[in-house]
């Protein structure tokens, strides 16, 4: 059943990168020289969930990422990026929790960019927090398959297909994967205030021939809209943000879930300043699930080991997130996130808090030919 989605994807990348007139076999080099650079990415981090609920219960995570690679630019259009991703949890036993091989080819075009390998991902998707937790960058290995971009001051567009597992037939392990698309586009601008439309759907699968487990797909998709208001390029507050969404989610085939569809509405009212980013966000959902690849404090269900152990149909929350940066230099740099909410069905007052640092350096490799 997943042969349609994944096909058409290809078939719309191909259609986007096909549109310019096609370049020589043997393209000219700039210079008539390849680049070859070294990259360190590096993140620490330490997060403290205190939730005391059965929808979400609280943990912390405390560890870092390390992911050196080279780049090596053969053409202006054409990138390899080579290298390995480790991550560890402090006070493990073992001596890391994941490492893994890391290769990525991209071509780029002006504003489009095609990637094949590990992904640009996580925050750079752009999805509201139902449809994407910014955790599981903490906790997922990067995000590894197929993906076009395409970027300019009037549309963002993000199409990308994450194959997270395999299918492995002795094992009865499924093959499990995300195909999703990301999109805004400014439809007006009055004066300096501007009027975006995002669309964002995501498809997550789980199945496989010659298994046991079940197989189902789940379709989560918003529809929004955006006013930005700016201020004061020199002041303190920057600009000001109104965004509404109608988020809904759809299972396909039978499957254990209390809630087969679900629907939501989600407002947030953004304050950017010129020390730190102020966001106030009101959910009211009926039955909606996302199987934990959003944020699971905007679930109708808890799902552990892709069971469900609780639900609760519907959500009533009061949101409030801070995010503070810093740059000590153009490579480092402190992130400070606070993110209390209220329980209005239940008046409970919860909370979650992040501290990460994050090092990006780079080198250039003398020439060698």
């Amino acid at each position: 059943m997943i042969a349609t989605p994944i096909t058409s994807l290809l078939i719309f990348l191909a259609s986007i990168l096909t549109t310019n007139h096609a370049q020589p076999e043997n393209e000219i080099i700039p210079n008539n020289k390849a680049t070859l650079n070294f990259h360190i990415h590096t993140l620490h981090f330490i997060k403290n969930n205190e939730y005391f609920t059965p929808i979400v219960e609280g943990h912390t995570l405390g560890g870092y990422h390390l992911h050196p690679f080279l780049a090596y630019q053969t053409s202006e259009n054409v990138t390899t990026k080579l290298g390995f991703f480790i991550r560890r949890y402090w006070a493990e036993k073992k001596l890391f929790s994941t490492i893994i091989p890391t290769l990525t080819l991209r071509y780029q075009k002006q504003a489009a960019r095609f990637l094949i390998g590990n992904l640009k991902g996580g925050s750079a998707h752009q999805l509201i927090r139902p449809l994407y937790d910014r955790e599981r960058i903490l906790q997922v290995i990067p995000e590894t398959g197929l993906q076009m971009r395409y970027i300019n001051k009037h549309t963002f567009l993000d199409i990308w297909l994450d194959w997270l597992t395999l299918l492995d037939k002795p094992n009865n392990v499924p093959e499990e994967l995300i195909a999703a698309l990301s999109f805004e586009q400014l439809l007006a601008q009055i004066s300096s205030i501007k009027i975006t439309i995002p669309v964002q759907i995501l498809l997550y699968h789980l199945g496989g021939q010659g298994i046991s487990i079940k197989d189902f797909s789940l379709w989560i998709g918003t529809l929004g809209g955006r006013i930005t208001f700016p201020v004061s390029d020199q002041g303190f507050l920057k600009n000001i943000c109104l965004d509404n969404y109608y988020v809904a989610n759809h299972y396909v085939k039978k499957i254990a879930r209390p809630f087969k569809t679900g629907h939501a509405f989600l407002g947030q009212l953004t304050f950017h300043t010129s020390w730190f980013r102020l966001q106030g966000s009101y959910w009211n959902s009926y039955g909606f699930s996302s199987e934990n690849l959003g944020h699971p404090l905007y679930q109708s269900i808890s799902i552990s080991n892709k069971q469900v152990s609780c639900q609760e149909k519907h959500r009533h929350l009061l949101l409030l997130h801070i995010d503070y940066q810093y740059f000590l230099t153009t490579q480092l740099k402190l992130v400070l996130q606070i993110d209390p909410y209220y329980d209005i069905n239940h008046d409970l007052v919860e909370h979650e808090a992040g501290f990460y640092v994050s090092y990006r350096p780079s080198f250039s490799l003398p020439p060698y030919r």
